[in-house]
């Protein structure tokens, strides 16, 4: 049973929106089941908005015979998204890096506040889509919610991709590592190709980052605790980082 059924590529028409669409349409041809849906919404209508997708759907999406509708929306932005999320039942965003921002207002954290599905966000220079491995980035907090793990099972599963669990040393001391939560993550994933990693370094976001370089991890994904029930939730800040700073694609799964 496919775990991605729907994804909604919101576009603004910049070049980093148009790396996404380009990057789900090499998602879709792993499998055609995927309906797209590109999506804008605009503070007045009259621009041509409508036909300008219609362009970027005939250009990634009908030549190949992909599944795709475009839809118009007017009014607040994450409002609407939030809204047509919920009634299409889509199971994935995706957004490109430019288009998180518009003046100081951050839509991706926005979206991570309201969302009822993963976000992935493409880096406005990766257009490409490869899945072939994929980091998910550990801390010390248990899960509030393993139903991520099983969304992140279901993704690895679905590409058949290489695993790679990190948990930043930050003291550098050695020896054994342990997670307290390596119980739940080896039940969720045992059916996977994974393996556990413990780069030392004092800066988490650059552990992390130089993990994903070095071994040319194809896709990062992350557990934020913006909606945590046990401690303290985070406002996202980790992620914030990541996402300006990646140069892969970023799952977020909360």
């Amino acid at each position: 049973m496919n775990i991605i059924n729907r994804v909604l590529v919101p576009i603004d028409f910049s070049e980093a929106a148009l790396n996404a669409a380009k990057y789900v349409s090499g998602m879709v041809a792993r499998d055609r089941r995927i309906t797209c849906y590109l999506y804008h919404v605009a503070n007045e209508m009259g621009g041509n908005e409508e036909q300008k997708l219609l362009d970027i759907k005939n250009q990634f999406f009908s030549k190949e015979g992909y599944d795709c509708e475009v839809i118009v929306e007017k009014g607040d932005f994450i409002e609407k998204l939030l809204a047509d999320q919920a009634k299409l039942k889509i199971d994935l965003v995706v957004m490109g890096m430019a288009a998180n921002k518009i003046g100081e207002r951050s839509f991706t954290l926005d979206l991570l506040k309201g969302a009822g599905c993963p976000l992935m966000i493409i880096p406005q220079s990766f257009d490409s889509f490869k899945l072939d491995s994929i980091a998910l980035a550990l801390d010390e907090n248990e899960f509030d919610n393993t139903k991520v793990l099983s969304v992140f099972h279901d993704i690895a599963k679905w590409f058949n991709a290489k695993v790679h669990l990190i948990k930043v040393d930050k003291d550098g001391k050695g020896g054994v590592h342990t997670l307290k939560t390596e119980d739940t993550l080896d039940y969720y994933l045992e059916s996977l190709d994974y393996q556990y990693s413990f780069p030392v370094n004092e800066d988490i976001e650059k552990g992390i980052l130089d993990y994903i370089s070095e071994k040319q991890i194809d896709t990062l994904a992350i557990l934020p605790r913006t909606h945590a029930e046990k401690g303290e939730p985070s406002e996202g800040e980790l992620t914030k980082v990541l996402a300006k700073n990646t140069k892969i694609p970023l799952l977020v799964l909360d």
